[in-house]
């Protein structure tokens, strides 16, 4: 059967219909709703380097569609996983920019994370966290960095990012990323569920301190010992060691997650037309 593009704008126009009809009254799972997907960037700055907490929270719905899409299991070790959020990591670092007086920071993921909480009706969500580390170029005192995350556009959820600095780094005070309001998406604040903070893009200035001259005390003149002939004449400096990536640990959201409507309908034996023809209009919206 073929549709034209009048009959297209009709199935989800009754799409959407249905979805008011089914989801009406009632109550939300996940404390953002049972389709949000929520955000949030703790960005840590240091002299030399940068990183960034990437976390994202999916409610019901999308950790469905994920698990349809991908073919993982929600359980913690399966062997299902590493695979797939490494292919998280990589997807979402194309639509991250950090950009340091002007110029693009890579960033690597070092260390990655994800759990499974219970969700209404005994669907689960998912949170993962991912560790980008990059490093700065150049000795500016002064410097602006720019980010933005340009993931799942237009999706509706909360939005956050936070800012910390490390020793010698002082951020401008006038910047707004102080607060960390949710505690990294494990306790959204009731007031403000109806109008969540939507913060994909920070812009903000911080200096740097200048590096203290290392001094080294000359020891006692020795002689040299001979050179071993099995031995080169030319010192090699032992090879930076990169700082080890912290562990992630995730913590599911605080707030009860009560049944809904909806979900109480997903979790039905014979939900087969109602939420197929739903998350068949999602993933096409």
């Amino acid at each position: 059967m073929r549709f034209n593009s009048n009959s297209r704008l009709q199935f989800r126009g009754l799409a959407v219909l249905l979805l008011a009809l089914v989801a009406a009254r009632a109550c939300y799972a996940h404390p953002m709703g049972n389709f949000s997907i929520n955000h949030y960037a703790g960005i840590h700055v240091e002299k030399n380097s940068v990183e960034v907490l990437y976390i994202i929270d999916q409610a019901e719905i999308p950790t469905y569609q994920d698990m349809q899409d991908s073919g993982i299991v929600p359980q913690v070790g399966d062997a299902s996983l590493p695979k797939y959020l490494t292919q998280q990591a990589t997807d979402w670092n194309k639509n991250i920019k950090l950009e340091i007086n002007g110029e693009v920071v890579r960033l690597v993921p070092v260390s990655k994370s994800v759990i499974f909480p219970p969700g209404a009706g005994g669907l689960p969500t998912m949170k993962i966290g991912v560790l980008y580390r990059g490093v700065i170029r150049g000795s500016a005192r002064s410097v602006h960095l720019h980010y933005l995350d340009e993931n799942f556009a237009g999706h509706a959820g909360w939005k956050e990012i936070v800012v910390t600095a490390g020793e010698g780094v002082t951020l401008d005070a006038a910047q707004p990323f102080k607060i960390d309001r949710s505690a990294q998406l494990t306790n959204y604040p009731t007031n403000l569920l109806n109008s969540p903070p939507q913060d994909l893009e920070a812009n903000f200035d911080y200096s740097v301190a200048p590096t203290a001259a290392l001094t080294v005390s000359s020891p006692a003149t020795k002689p040299a010992p001979a050179a071993s002939p099995k031995q080169s004449a030319v010192a090699v400096a032992p090879a930076p060691v990169a700082t080890p990536a912290p562990a992630l640990i995730l913590e599911p959201n605080k707030q009860e997650t009560p049944r809904s409507r909806f979900t109480e309908l997903m979790t039905q034996k014979q939900m087969g037309f109602w939420f197929l023809f739903t998350a068949a209009f999602l993933r096409r919206g």
